[in-house]
């Protein structure tokens, strides 16, 4: 039918122009339906309301034939209600109108934490399949099954599996499940260390600084993967590289690639997307996150050293390289946008306005500069000790997919990296203060 929304466009028969959306859904289902019928299918439809204004939907879920069904979605934002008011007012009609309710759970972060192969969230998964259920919903949809390379099961499809069938009601029921599902995978010992570090990986996620995130900065499909933060190398002055250079750390990178954008380190869709100063608080976010990040790992690596080579650690082990990948996978944003503030800020106009003197800008650069290289070493490490595969690569590189020679690109940013290190002193020339010896050496074999 015709339809003014902004994604079809303007168009389709006149003599439906004045049906209501409400009638022209249920007709459209209808069809569905019927012609299932005649193949022989027994079906069930849901539709979510994404692309609709509150009235219109209203009027669909007033119209829903039997067997249709509305699908609330949560939140893939973990620093937000699961379910919006938006959708708790949808729900509450759904209810009113005897129509079915279906929920769409994300509790894996399978796009907005890509490429990693999984992620431990597994208080996550109890706490949002818990809410879910607690809709009263017909059925709950839940990606992110998975098994380990020995054939079993992951413990995020475990605890899938336990909170369907048997949901957490409060904050203890969900610690209860905690503790039994880590008890499975790790035995009585060992329990207690990986309930803590998963609590504190929950904790760092919804810490996670993408609430309102409209242009996803911080989403991995924009940011981290397909703006190629994890293989692009973070220099001082991307303009000066040579075409070479350039071209290696740009090669597939999303979006814009021209113009303005090319050297930009904060480049989403094609949009600029905020000034420096706008980037102290997500900066602020992701230095927490590190400490309860490193707080996990710690837990792990200490309880992985005092149990040896014993059998029962293998799951402790996966985990704790989970956890690291994740962690990985942070520190590289928290690194981006600590350096990419300090090189944005140098083309400000007002840059003395909210940030401090040149000296600890440099410092906050070097600093992030070479926790990165340091990050890249430990991430190359990772991937081959850990006994999972812990980011997801094809057979070759694309805007969205990393290769098999992933560890190789890792080197070739390091290599990078280390090479135009110095490149930051020739932005702060004037600097004096403050200068480390290898500063000093830098800018004297500069000038």
């Amino acid at each position: 039918c015709w339809c003014k929304g902004l994604y079809p466009g303007a168009n389709g028969p006149g003599h439906c122009r004045d049906v209501s959306m409400g009638k022209r859904m249920r007709r459209w289902f209808q069809a569905m339906l019927a012609g299932a019928a005649d193949a022989g299918a027994d079906i069930h439809l849901t539709i979510n309301e994404h692309g609709y204004g509150r009235g219109d939907f209203l009027d669909i879920i007033a119209n829903l034939p039997r067997r249709a069904h509305f699908a609330a979605g949560f939140s893939r934002v973990p620093n937000e209600p699961f379910i919006s008011r938006q959708r708790k007012v949808l729900i509450e009609a759904c209810r009113e109108a005897r129509r079915g309710v279906f929920i769409n759970a994300e509790t894996t972060f399978g796009y907005p934490l890509s490429p990693l192969a999984s992620v431990p969230s597994i208080y996550f998964i109890f706490d949002t399949i818990g809410v879910a259920a607690r809709t009263g919903a017909e059925a709950i949809s839940v990606g992110g099954l998975g098994m380990n390379a020995d054939g079993t099961p992951t413990p995020e499809s475990l605890a899938i599996s336990v909170a369907l069938k048997r949901p957490a009601k409060n904050g203890g029921e969900l610690e209860r499940a905690a503790a039994r599902l880590a008890r499975e995978l790790v035995g009585s010992r060992l329990k207690d260390a990986l309930v803590s570090a998963w609590r504190d990986v929950d904790t760092a996620l919804r810490l996670w600084p993408n609430r309102g995130d409209f242009n996803h900065v911080f989403y991995a499909h924009y940011s981290i993967l397909g703006d190629r933060w994890l293989v692009r190398p973070i220099v001082p002055q991307p303009e000066k590289l040579t075409d070479e250079e350039k071209d290696y750390f740009a090669r597939h990178r999303h979006g814009s690639r021209g113009g303005d954008f090319e050297n930009s380190f904060f480049v989403s869709e094609s949009v600029k997307n905020l000034r420096a100063d706008e980037f102290k608080w997500p900066l602020a976010r992701y230095e927490a996150m590190m400490l309860y990040m490193d707080r996990a790992a710690g837990t792990l690596h200490d309880a992985l050293h005092e149990t040896g080579d014993r059998t029962d650690a293998d799951e402790l082990k996966r985990q704790y390289c989970k956890i690291m990948a994740l962690r990985s996978i942070w520190r590289t944003q928290k690194n981006v946008v600590q350096c990419g503030m300090v090189l944005e800020w140098r083309a400000l106009d007002r840059r003395d306005v909210f940030m401090g003197d040149d000296a600890a800008h440099k410092r906050l650069f070097l600093e992030g500069f070479d926790d990165e290289i340091e990050n890249m070493r430990e991430l190359i490490a990772l991937l081959s000790d850990s006994p999972e595969k812990l980011i997801r690569t094809g057979p070759r590189e694309s805007s969205f997919d990393l290769p098999h020679n992933l560890p190789e690109l890792l080197e070739k940013k390091i290599v990078l990296m280390s090479a135009h290190r110095c490149d930051i002193a020739v932005s702060y020339t004037h600097l004096r203060a403050h200068e480390t010896v290898l500063d000093l050496v830098c800018r004297l074999l500069l000038e």
